[in-house]
């Protein structure tokens, strides 16, 4: 019943939004600048609902299935950092890197950049006041590691037991509660490591560790 109420209330949210958009542009289907505006909003309400139709697949599926390849990981930060950027801009975020491996790694891109996207969003969440959101990318013997932290309002350690629990979600703003679940999931699946740490008004970091397969 939790799953289901969760499926109604996240997808009606996102298609009402989608519904007022499309009215938008009915009204002014001339107006250059209007229809540019809002057809960038309805793409971005339409890739909120794949977002989570696809946290939803996965949870039902109870496990997560890689499609592994060889990722250059230069090229994937930077398509990452393309992606985030228009909403850190909007929200004041700065966003830096510092790529000490720029080698390449066996992942699956697609399930890794959604990894990297859901803590992005938290990270948004919680610095709503703008900050500074950064991954540090570097190897240490056989594993490549990912340190992302952010400047934000942080978590107390009773959050911070419950993080990668099903359906838990602290953000006022709502949500599935599986983002970071989910997160956890395609990181055991890559038989790697994923752990957090995090004060209340001091930030967040997650540290994720995959092996490094030449």
């Amino acid at each position: 019943g939790k799953f289901s109420s969760l499926i109604l209330h996240d997808i009606k949210n996102p298609l009402s939004i989608l519904r007022g958009y499309a009215e938008i542009l009915h009204l002014y289907p001339k107006d250059g600048d209007k229809v540019k505006k809002y057809s960038e909003k309805i793409m971005t309400e339409a890739d909120r609902i794949n977002n989570l139709a696809s946290e939803l697949l996965d949870f039902s599926r109870g496990d997560i299935r890689l499609n592994v390849g060889v990722v250059n990981i230069e090229e994937f930060i930077d398509v990452f950092i393309k992606t985030i950027t228009p909403k850190f801009n909007a929200q004041k975020v700065k966003a830096k890197v510092n790529l000490e491996y720029k080698g390449s790694v066996l992942m699956d891109k697609e399930r890794m950049l959604r990894v990297f996207a859901n803590l992005a969003n938290n990270s948004l969440k919680a610095m709503t006041d703008g900050g500074e959101f950064s991954i540090t990318v570097s190897q240490k013997e056989s594993y490549l590691y990912f340190e992302v932290c952010d400047t934000g309002e942080g978590m107390n350690e009773e959050v911070l037991k419950k993080i990668f629990e099903p359906f838990f979600s602290f953000s006022k703003s709502g949500g599935t509660g599986l983002g970071m679940s989910i997160v956890k999931s395609i990181i055991d699946a890559h038989k790697g490591v994923l752990s957090v740490q995090s004060k209340e008004f001091e930030g967040t970091t997650f540290t994720i560790a995959i092996p490094i397969q030449d």
